[in-house]
């Protein structure tokens, strides 16, 4: 690993004056989203308990990313692949970027928490997310309150707002045979919430705050799913070790999130995306199953219940083909990226 900044030097330093300050490292992945990237950036920096550092792990952007965050000071140099690149501002609070070949989302969140864990002994805790959300201004904040007295090692942020309906997903079956299909297996407490907190079996990695130590001990996200479902494995590994707890008073927004986007009205016709969400699917159910049946024969069930229910909805020509290379290649273990946005 190479460390740069201005000065072609790392400098050790500490991030905060007060040197007993919980010291917190966003983990950040981007792809080709510089508009909303730069929004996240400056909502982090409006933080009442700000990040002590910010590590962006750029996923191979083809659009102006780059430029844009030299514009910003984020980076003040060239940058070539595979190298962690360094800079920090006045105050002493530091910037890491690193542009990676694309290895889909989770390999992009794989590789930016071995980066952080290489940092580890300057942080305290990782606040992971991706290139389009906005948290608020106290969410970090209202995000480490419970954690500071030792009850968990992981929380989540809200996402609930005019534009998404969010949920806290209180159960996630695993042993029941009847419920394959992932959306079936969560049991869903829905806003209006009247709880401060809840504990939930499931995260996306859209803001979890974690602490390094667990982080180290849990290892990395697991890259061969490529895209969809790493997040999910990774919450199955942290419950291991502690609850995950979601903070409905820690507010993060979805900046591309619509309703109609997220409860589509009409015909739905598969895209690219939902070969990852059928495959992995499988994938997740042969290792995380918690009996015998869901291990080895949901897999065989889930291929003709899609296939039936796109028959009913009249976009079997469409949906097919894709539900059957993704039902296939999740029998036969097949995984990482196997079918792109032109397939």
């Amino acid at each position: 690993m190479i460390l740069r900044n201005n000065n072609d030097k790392f400098e050790e330093e500490n991030m905060y004056d007060k040197k007993d300050a919980v010291q917190v490292l966003v983990v950040l992945v981007t792809y080709n989203r510089q508009a909303t990237l730069l929004k996240t950036l400056a909502a982090l920096m409006q933080q009442s308990h700000q990040p002590a550092g910010i590590l962006i792990l750029d996923n191979c952007s083809t659009d102006e990313t780059i430029p844009a965050l030299k514009a910003q000071g984020f980076l003040k140099e060239d940058v070539k692949k595979s190298q962690l690149y360094m800079n920090h501002d006045a105050r002493g609070y530091q910037y890491f970027y690193q542009n990676e070949f694309n290895a889909g989302g989770s390999g992009g969140f794989a590789k930016a928490i071995e980066l952080a864990t290489s940092l580890s002994e300057k942080y305290d805790y990782v606040w992971v997310m991706d290139d389009d959300v906005l948290p608020e201004t106290d969410c970090l904040e209202k995000l480490l309150a419970p954690m500071l007295p030792g009850q968990v090692d992981v929380t989540i942020p809200c996402r609930d707002d005019a534009n998404y309906r969010d949920s806290a997903i209180v159960k996630f079956e695993l042993g029941k045979l009847g419920q394959y299909i992932t959306e079936t297996q969560k049991q869903r407490v829905f806003s209006p919430f009247t709880k401060e907190t809840y504990v939930v079996e499931d995260m996306t990695f859209e803001g979890p705050l974690i602490a390094m130590d667990l982080v180290k001990q849990v290892g990395l996200p697991d890259a061969s799913y490529f895209l969809l479902y790493d997040d999910s494995d990774y919450a199955q590994r942290l419950q291991a070790h502690s609850q995950i707890l979601y903070v409905t008073a820690a507010k993060l927004h979805r900046q591309l999130s619509t309703l109609e986007q997220q409860f589509p009205s009409g015909k739905y016709f598969y895209n690219w995306k939902d070969y990852y969400q059928v495959r992995n699917n499988i994938l997740f159910n042969k290792k995380y199953g918690q009996t015998w049946a869901v291990r080895h024969l949901s897999q065989f069930m889930i291929g003709p219940r899609l296939l039936i229910r796109s028959a009913r909805n009249r976009s079997l020509k469409n949906d097919g083909p894709l539900i059957i290379k993704a039902w296939k290649d999740g029998i036969l273990g097949k995984t990482g990226m196997r079918v792109g946005p032109n397939y």
